[in-house]
Order: structure tokens, then sequence, then C-alpha cells
């Protein structure tokens, strides 16, 4: 008798499994369709009750989705623009018209150098 009772248990548990895990492949699907991620623990865990959270989620809106894109594209323009603006600097920085040219390589010696830094001919 008893070993009735857990094959009855057993197969109670791997059709709740396989119930659950159906309901969070479509928790998950409905997620992504209302433009959200996740989803998939959350019909897992649940089951129906994840199922139904998530057919009532709202969708999310395409001014949303619009707006984010917005927000991102605004972000690297202003990187950008930092980005120029540290170049600029840099470049500002250095030496162009305090130096002469390796008669070796064509690298170029500035005045505090003695020797050419790339090849090692003296100056």
């Amino acid at each position: 008798m008893d070993s009735i009772l857990y094959v009855i248990i057993i197969i109670f548990c791997c059709l709740f499994l396989l119930g659950n895990t159906a309901t969070a492949f479509l928790t998950k699907k409905l997620f992504y369709i209302k433009g959200y991620n996740g989803g998939f623990l959350l019909g897992l865990f649940l089951g129906i009750i994840g199922l139904i959270y998530a057919v009532g989620l709202p969708m999310k809106t395409n001014e949303n989705l619009t707006n984010n894109k917005k927000e991102k594209i605004e972000v690297v323009r202003e990187l950008n623009n930092d980005i120029q603006d540290e170049i600029v600097e840099i470049d500002s920085d250095a030496p162009i018209e305090n130096y002469t040219t390796c008669s070796n390589c064509g690298f170029p010696i500035y005045e505090d150098e003695t020797k050419c830094s790339n090849c090692g001919t003296k100056r």
C-alpha cells in the first residue's frame, strides 16, 4: 500500500513540474510580447497565478521605448563631446613646433631630449 502511495506522489510531482514548466514558458513569452524582460521564474514558481499576472500586465508603449532610445542617444552624444574636448586638450598640450626630426628614422626629437626616443641616435 505504501509503495502505491509513493508512486502516486511521484507522478503528481512530475505532472506539477511539467505543468509549471509550460506556464513558465508561456509567462516568459507574454512578458516578451508586452515589452518586459523575464517572467520565466514567475511562471515556474507561481504556475497559473504567474500566468494570470502576465496576462494582466499593460503593454509598454512605443512612446516610452522611443523616449528611452532618445535618452540613450543623448548620453552617447554627450560622451562623444566630452571625448572630443579631451582630445583637443591633449593635442594642445603637445609641443608642435619645438622639435626636429631624427636624421636616421624621421621620428620627432623635442628640444629637451638629447637623443631620438625611437632609435637612440644622438641629436
